[in-house]
């Protein structure tokens, strides 16, 4: 059935039918997506008295939802530039989230028994740990838990991306290419350094290629 000969499967082609495997998957994964919000009145009510933990548990769910939905759209995007079959992709899919429901539970207890975990002071220290924490207190406190002066520097920042995008619009385009992107700015900060770096290697390897091929 995930055949390339099967009608209405072949890839490459937005006229063929094929593609409304795609588009109806998305649009179910959506729909489940939104009923999901229903129960979660109940952990935002919750969450209201001092309730990091049902806050954790609500930021948990809508980031499966959100990243499994992402994923599967890169991974059509690039199926699509492959001429990969979506009826193959929609099969793989399904297997390796139902092999993930198993194996990740399971990793998870190994490293869970086997390893000190959240120790800032061992070798897994899990970061991104912290970071929920503190966004789950930030969500029951309020503004008041943010630092000194940070609405302040939220208020800049966020003129700043605007005065960028409206200057990258309607200056000329051999000015306005050198006007920084906000978006990009602000993807190393919710990443990570190690994402910066790459992007600033591989930024300058496409520009050393760029002005040797055009002297060439």
């Amino acid at each position: 059935m995930a055949g390339e000969g099967t009608e209405g499967n072949v890839p490459g082609s937005y006229k063929e039918p094929g593609i409304a495997w795609m588009t109806g998957f998305l649009l179910t994964v959506s729909f489940i997506g939104i009923l999901a919000f229903v129960p979660l009145r109940k952990v935002a009510w919750a969450g209201k008295d001092s309730g990091v933990v049902a806050g954790l548990v609500g930021c948990g769910l809508i980031k499966l939802l959100v990243s499994i939905s992402a994923d599967l759209m890169h991974d059509f995007k690039t199926g699509h530039l492959k001429l990969t079959s979506p009826r193959s992709m929609i099969i793989a899919r399904i297997i390796g989230t139902a092999m993930g429901c198993v194996i990740a539970p399971l990793t998870f207890l190994l490293f869970y028994k086997a390893f000190d975990i959240g120790n800032p002071d061992g070798q897994w220290k899990a970061p991104y740990a912290l970071i929920y924490r503190n966004m789950a207190i930030l969500g029951v406190e309020g503004l008041s838990a943010l630092p000194l002066h940070c609405l302040q520097l939220c208020y800049g920042f966020f003129g700043f991306a605007v005065v960028a995008n409206l200057l990258r619009d309607f200056i000329p385009a051999k000015y306005g290419k050198w006007v920084p992107l906000p978006m990009a700015m602000g993807v190393p900060f919710l990443i990570g350094g190690s994402f910066a770096i790459d992007m600033c290697v591989g930024s300058l390897i496409v520009f050393t290629w760029n002005m040797i091929d055009r002297k060439g």
